[in-house]
Parts: structure tokens; sequence; C-alpha cells
């Protein structure tokens, strides 16, 4: 939360590049619990970084979600991310098997939209 100058109002916002805002407000209007995720994860450092480079082409950031279990955020080149990715959440908030099948069609319609 922040104050809004102007009106003195405390108001949700997020920091960082235009596209990562856009991303996390698309997220927070999804579903209430991710929202509330996100803001847990802004409280807590992460554990380490693994920042951009031309090798990896992507970033990764690692936290604690509990005493047992880590949580990987990563951001990059879609077709270098989805090598690590095994399920999906569908259109019905429903997790299933991220298929070979599915990865295409996600990486045809990302070349579809940034080329029109």
């Amino acid at each position: 939360m922040k104050k809004n100058e102007e009106t003195g109002v405390e108001e949700e916002k997020g920091t960082g590049n235009v596209t990562e805002i856009g991303l996390l407000d698309f997220i927070a209007d999804f579903d209430n619990s991710v929202k509330d995720e996100i803001q847990a994860r802004f409280k807590t450092e992460p554990l380490f970084n693994i920042p951009l480079n031309s090798m990896r082409k992507r970033a990764s950031a690692v936290y604690s979600k509990d005493s047992n279990n880590v949580r990987v955020y990563c951001k990059g080149a879609p077709d270098f991310v989805m090598e690590f990715c095994s399920q999906l959440v569908s259109a019905g908030n429903e997790v299933v098997e991220l298929t070979q099948e599915h990865k295409d069609h996600i990486l045809r319609q990302i070349q579809v939209d940034f080329a029109s």
C-alpha cells in the first residue's frame, strides 16, 4: 500500500517495470489467494536470485513458502521458461498436465500477439 500524494488515500500500487506491474494487476484480479501470496512474497527476501543472462534466457528468484517448501518465480524467453514447466492452470482454474501440444499452441499465440 502506498499513499497517493494528491488524495492522501492509501492505494495498492505496484513498483517495477510496466510489464511486471501489468502482470501483477492481471493476476490480482484473477484470484484473491494469488494476490495474498504475491503480497506475502514481497514481505520476505528471496533465498536467492539468479539474474537474467544471455545463456539462460531467464531470471529466477527462490522464496521460502513454508518450512518445507520453496516457490520459484521465473521470467524470460517463453520457449526457455516452458522447458521447465509440467503443468498449467486451465481457464476452468484446474491444474492440468502441460503437454507439448499446449506448449506449441502457447508459443504460436505469443508469436501472433507480438507480431500484430
